[in-house]
């Protein structure tokens, strides 16, 4: 006989680890389809007399003959005998090779069939040899049961779950699931969601096939279930398990209430991804390699996760699908959580351990929606508590440095931010690995704030090893290892690696195209990213073509008004503009500028991207006075959204300043580009790369007034500072060159200023190619030196190389060809070839090469303007996919 008083509720012995600084441990898959091949030869016989009855399956005692085993028969049957004499947890009689760190935490009901439980382990597709499952009932200590305390469930048991940082919910049956319905499985939901680690979700084999047909057929009846899912309702095995549950809920989130805000948030928003996946393929025959699409939905910091509409008839479903039935579940869910917060600190105290629990949950949902300014005093009283209380080096510790270090890079406080990342990031290797996802999360929060405050290159070496990491435990085509992918790519296309973003970029657009399909939004934002770095790289007519398939796909799916439409748009006007189109780059710039008023205000930032674009190319035209009027808007909206001295504010008037100096306004220019100098030394220190663009521009601004001196200075700063902190290659550095070597030619010295030029074309040849647009502009720049020191001949041959280049990229009848051709035939003038040159002058179809400009002509200065498009893909809310909450 079996006694099954161990079985009554969860087992503990794993988060119990977890208490004493010790990792979960979890099982391969391997050790798990061990145990279900026992389970499936005990099938044949009856199971043992239990003599604390058996509440699972039929609920026969014992089980009969022929009826599948549940885990709790498992647990009955095979793992309590096993473990009988050594009583330790069945992983320890295991093999040592099918044991590791556990990165996967199962939440899933005792009263499934284990076969099926095992099924859905499967069908999530995960890298075999580097997964591990904490499966409770084969990872725990089942023959001896701790107390079970309130602190001890919102402490260290929610913790362990936080540390393993994924979670895959088993859901079976799919129209009526169990887990929902237990105590124990919500509480493990709960915490997942509240320790941001990221949620997965996964239904049995043989039950894919109808959960798709009716995630098209009968989606409102499956979310209505999914929203009928209730602590106050659920139920478990020992009822003192649920009322403590119950208890802890209450005490840290002031009822069931806002606990089911939660767990129902990230659930419905699961629900909704996996239903635009299963219209898209609808239309599809089965066939076994079509299977898969669904084996690994999940959502990644699922309390953060936006919801997007989904095409076809489903749209209308699913943009109403954001939550449980009530005005709006944020609002309630945060009033919830101040009413808690309030109470505790009166009938507590503040530094209550009970009262931070609730500081750091409102903290967490602040930061979710946004309030960064409301949830950093928050953190940083989580954080003090804690240090004082635990230590600086523990665990949890760890976890609210990491949490208050993200909200600190979100209102641009990149220094704090970046000792918090360095201090979480040790603390963590040291206690949990340097592969651990918590590990390999702080490596990827560190390398954002570093990008953002301009350290290339420590960013760079941080996500190649974040990469290498997720490859590892997660495969290299899972879609968190691809938005690691996109990224580095990031980081490495403000780099001026151009082609190795390339690279990155086509490889996350095959991942994901391959993962989710054509028309997933997800899909669409690599296809936007991966235009935007071709039309960099000077590839304009693939990227043009990229980003209408990409404005086509987000139409459809988003809407014309939605940000990410609206940013394609932006995007496209930008290529055709730099292709010479520009009545369509100007239609294109008026509709982005319309729907980004209308859907994100004056006062935005992308507003005033398009703001700035739009004037450029109105610039081009002529019409100066609709380009300032349009600028001065712009720096408008962002004094009175965000004052006269945030960064924001501070880029627009570089972008009225380069329109003024355009127009030969000098003395303005100046006294604007001098006030974004100082504001930008004041807010983020002198060697800011935004500091050292407003200090180019302020140089650009002079040097026609004759502050020769002046500017030459302001220009080796800018070029010193930019090698140091961008490197030699950085598009930003060579434009500083280019600069510089203008003030230089202009003051006589040619072969100072014919030296920096050559070091700009050996960089942007090795980096962008020969016929990059960028490099062809440095070409021009020699042969202007060229002719100025009287090397005719080494001029001809620049501009015949820029000529052949331009004509066969650009074709006969562009603008800049017709130039280029106007400036060669001034070259064979020069030289006594009148009839070659009256030969090029001649018009061709109507095309003429006049106005080319004398071509010993000033080198021209440019100064430099702010964010004319943003990739998508990670942080500072430019789409998809970001790194999501701390863990």
């Amino acid at each position: 006989d079996t006694h099954m008083a161990c079985c009554a509720s969860k087992g503990t012995g794993g988060a119990a680890m977890a208490e004493a600084g010790r990792p979960l441990r979890g099982l391969r898959l391997s050790a798990l389809r061990a145990v279900r091949d026992q389970a499936l030869e005990r099938r044949a016989i009856p199971g043992p007399f239990l003599k604390g009855g058996r509440t699972t399956g039929t609920q026969q005692n014992p089980r009969p003959a022929g009826e599948a085993l549940t885990t709790a028969d498992v647990v009955a049957e095979i793992v309590l005998p096993a473990t009988a004499t050594a009583k330790c947890a069945y992983m320890d009689i295991s093999e040592a090779a099918e044991v590791g760190a556990a990165n996967v935490y199962v939440i899933h009901p005792w009263d499934m069939s284990f076969t099926d439980t095992v099924s859905t382990l499967e069908e999530a597709k995960l890298p075999l040899e580097s997964t591990f499952f904490a499966f409770d009932v084969l990872t725990d200590k089942l023959h001896s049961r701790r107390k079970i305390t309130p602190a001890w469930l919102a402490g260290p048991f929610k913790q362990a779950i936080g540390n393993v940082g994924q979670s895959l919910l088993v859901l079976s049956p799919w129209d009526s699931p169990t887990a929902l319905t237990r105590s124990w499985c919500l509480w493990e939901l709960l915490c997942t969601a509240t320790t941001d680690a990221d949620l997965y979700v996964n239904v049995p084999r043989a039950q894919r096939e109808p959960f798709e047909r009716a995630l098209v057929n009968e989606f409102a009846s499956i979310a209505a279930r999914l929203s009928q899912l209730d602590f106050d309702k659920a139920e478990a095995s020992s009822k003192g398990d649920r009322d403590l549950i119950l208890e802890t809920v209450k005490r840290d989130l002031g009822g069931a209430r806002p606990a089911n805000v939660r767990v129902v948030s990230g659930m419905r928003h699961w629900l909704a991804e996996a239903g635009r996946m299963a219209l898209e393929h609808e239309s599809k025959p089965y066939a076994p390699e079509s299977e898969g699409w669904l084996s690994w939905v999940g959502i990644s910091s699922l309390s953060a996760r936006a919801l997007l509409p989904a095409p076809v008839d489903l749209s209308s479903m699913l943009s109403r699908f954001v939550g449980p039935k009530v005005t709006n579940p944020h609002d309630e869910a945060e009033a919830q959580y101040r009413a808690a917060l309030a109470t505790r600190e009166a009938q507590l105290g503040e530094d209550h351990p009970d009262t931070l629990v609730t500081v750091n949950n409102l903290a967490l949902f602040l930061a979710t929606l946004g309030k960064h300014e409301e949830a950093e005093p928050l953190f940083r009283r989580a954080l003090a508590v804690k240090e004082k209380a635990l230590g600086v080096e523990h665990v949890e510790t760890l976890g609210a440095a990491a949490a208050l270090a993200q909200t600190l890079e979100a209102v641009e406080q990149l220094e704090e931010a970046e000792k918090l990342w360095r201090r979480a990031l040790a603390g963590r290797e040291e206690i949990l690995g340097k592969d651990h996802p918590s590990t390999l999360f702080t490596v990827q929060g560190l390398a954002s704030t570093l990008e953002r405050a301009a350290k290339l290159e420590e960013a760079e070496t941080l996500l190649v090893r974040a990469l290498a990491g997720r490859e590892k435990a997660l495969g290299a085509e899972n879609l968190t290892t691809l938005t690691t992918v996109m990224t580095l790519a990031r980081v490495l296309e403000e780099s001026g690696k151009l082609a190795e973003a390339e690279d990155l970029n086509r490889r996350a657009l095959r991942g994901r195209k391959k993962a989710l399909g054509l028309s997933h939004v997800d899909t669409l934002a690599a296809m936007n990213n991966l235009a935007l770095t071709l039309q960099k790289m000077g590839k304009l007519d693939e990227s043009d073509k990229l980003l209408r398939r990409a404005l086509e796909g987000r139409t459809n799916a988003l809407g014309e008004q939605h940000a990410d439409t609206l940013s394609t748009v932006n995007s496209l006007a930008l290529v055709r503009q730099k292709r010479g189109r520009l009545e369509q780059a100007e239609a294109l710039y008026r509709r982005a500028l319309a729907g980004r008023e209308t859907v994100l205000g004056l006062g935005h930032p992308d507003t005033m991207v398009t703001c700035h674009n739009l004037a450029v190319v109105l610039k081009q035209f002529g019409d100066f006075e609709e380009a300032e009027a349009l600028l001065r808007r712009s720096l408008a909206g962002q004094e009175n959204a965000l004052g006269e001295d945030s960064p924001h504010s501070l880029n627009a008037v570089t972008n009225l300043a380069n329109l003024l100096r355009d127009m030969e306004r000098y003395e303005e220019a100046v006294e604007l580009y001098r006030r974004a100098m100082q504001g930008y030394e004041k807010a983020l220190g002198p060697d800011h790369a935004s500091t050292l663009t407003a200090v180019n521009n302020l140089a650009v601004a002079l040097e026609p007034l004759g502050e020769s001196d002046e500017a030459e200075r302001l220009l080796r700063r800018a070029l010193a500072g930019r090698e140091k902190a961008l490197g030699p290659a950085n598009a930003s550095t060579l434009n500083s060159m280019h600069n510089l070597a203008g003030v230089l030619k202009r003051r006589g010295r040619l072969d100072e200023a014919q030296a920096l030029l050559r070091k700009a074309l050996q960089q942007r040849e090795s980096a962008l190619g020969a016929e990059h647009p960028q490099t062809l502009n440095t070409l021009h720049q020699l042969a202007v030196i060229a002719e100025a020191r009287g090397s005719l001949n080494e001029a001809e041959k620049l501009h015949r190389r820029i000529l052949k280049t331009r004509e066969k990229n650009l074709g006969p009848d562009h603008p800049e060809t017709q130039a280029t051709i106007a400036k060669l035939a001034l070259v064979l003038e020069a030289k006594g070839n009148m009839r070659e040159a009256a030969k090029l002058r001649r018009p061709k179809g109507g095309a003429s090469a006049g106005g080319g400009g004398r071509g010993g002509g000033p080198v021209p200065m440019r100064p430099e303007e702010f964010e004319v498009v943003t990739p998508e893909g990670s942080r500072r809310g430019r789409g998809r996919g970001g790194r999501g909450r701390p863990q």
